[in-house]
């Protein structure tokens, strides 16, 4: 069966991080350490759409934030993941001109999903799943049945590229084609492998 959409990862596959931590650290006035320790450990909860933005902001400044100082950090964050490489943006960019529908599939804060659909690069996109808007993250079987609910598709039309194996677990089992992110090289001819770009 033919695939006839891709989906994307977010973090790790289109964007990594760059100044993300350092600038809120800055930001806040804080120490660089303190601060990427306090943003990853209470994340989790944060993109499963489990805390709000005052609360997982507050946890990471460590004193509590009013909403508008958090829905600040939160769009002011955000914005940050949104700067995709060139690369990346050039494989989105060669299968939209292939006619290949693609959509990003993300565990990220609620607050990405405006972000996403701001992005100057929302042309390169179809859509976006976001697992703080949805509810439903990675790795867990529910979002990745949403996805084929939504775009009314089996899983052995989609095609997924993460870079973590255990998001790729289940799209496996569910019948999806699936590449762990190594880099854009590895990535391009993953797809020509697949036929959905030329050689």
């Amino acid at each position: 069966m033919a695939i006839r959409a891709v989906l994307f990862d977010l973090g790790g596959v289109l964007a990594h991080e760059t100044d993300q931590v350092t600038a809120l650290a800055d930001t806040l006035g804080l120490d660089l350490e303190a601060v990427r320790a306090s943003y990853w450990q209470y994340r989790p909860d944060y993109d499963w759409g489990r805390s709000t933005d005052v609360q997982y902001w507050s946890a990471v400044a460590g004193r509590t934030l009013d909403e508008r100082r958090a829905t600040q950090l939160a769009s002011e964050d955000s914005a940050r993941w949104m700067r995709i490489r060139p690369a990346a943006r050039e494989i989105l960019g060669d299968l939209r001109d292939a006619g290949v529908p693609r959509f990003v599939l993300s565990n990220a804060q609620a607050p990405i999903q405006a972000a996403i659909d701001a992005a100057e690069w929302r042309h390169l996109v179809d859509g976006r799943f976001v697992s703080g808007q949805l509810r439903l993250a990675k790795p867990g079987a529910a979002i990745y049945r949403h996805v084929e609910d939504a775009l009314e598709l089996s899983g052995a039309e989609l095609a997924f590229i993460d870079d973590r194996p255990a998001n790729l677990e289940v799209p496996v089992e569910l019948g999806w084609q699936t590449h762990l992110w190594r880099d854009d090289a590895d990535t391009r001819d993953w797809l020509v492998g697949l036929g959905l770009l030329p050689a």
